[in-house]
């Protein structure tokens, strides 16, 4: 039995060379296009991987602020949530602000201190006015800080503040757990 081998031609590989040329000018077509439709947001597109989880489990703070409680960043942090990350299935678990209240007495600025100085009930600077500052890398700091005062092992790879409700929030995400119970759709 005799096995025939065939060669290509010349013409066969030049004709697989300028299709591959063409589809890679395509994709770079799309790619310039893509980036430049994200805009402002072209910086990020290249650490979406990573921030992902798809290098290994990230974990975020989100400071869930009511924006009818002014405060410099936004609004009063009245919730949080904790967002791990991990190949790019997030999960998301919510909490009461107050639960981050039973730490060590720390001064709070001087304005809050004249204000609420005399207050029975005033246990100093705690982490749901931590967003006191309006430059949000500060007020940031200081909320992961009051956190890791009750949960000092807890590290973050990034801190976000979100201002709306909660049932804005449950429209777009659908069910999710938070407090010991579920949180779902009405």
């Amino acid at each position: 039995m005799r096995f025939f081998h065939r060669r290509r031609s010349s013409r066969t590989r030049k004709a697989k060379w300028i299709f591959l040329s063409v589809l890679a000018g395509i994709f770079f077509v799309f790619l310039l296009w893509f980036l430049s439709v994200l805009g402002p947001f072209r910086g990020f597109f290249w650490y979406l991987p990573s921030s992902m989880g798809f290098f290994g489990e990230k974990q975020y703070l989100i400071l869930i602020q009511n924006n009818n409680e002014l405060r410099p960043t936004g609004g009063f942090i009245s919730a949080y949530a904790i967002l791990k990350t991990r190949f790019g299935k997030p999960s998301l678990d919510f909490h009461d602000s107050y639960e981050i209240a039973g730490h060590q007495y720390v001064s709070a600025p001087t304005p809050i201190e004249y204000l609420f100085g005399d207050d029975p009930f005033y246990q100093g600077w705690v982490f749901r006015d931590a967003n006191f500052s309006p430059d949000f890398v500060e007020s940031a700091n200081q909320a992961e800080t009051f956190y890791n005062y009750l949960y000092p092992d807890q590290q973050f790879d990034g801190i976000f503040a979100v201002d709306f409700t909660i049932r804005k929030l449950t429209r777009t995400l659908g069910r999710s757990r938070g407090g010991g119970g579920k949180v779902h759709r009405r």
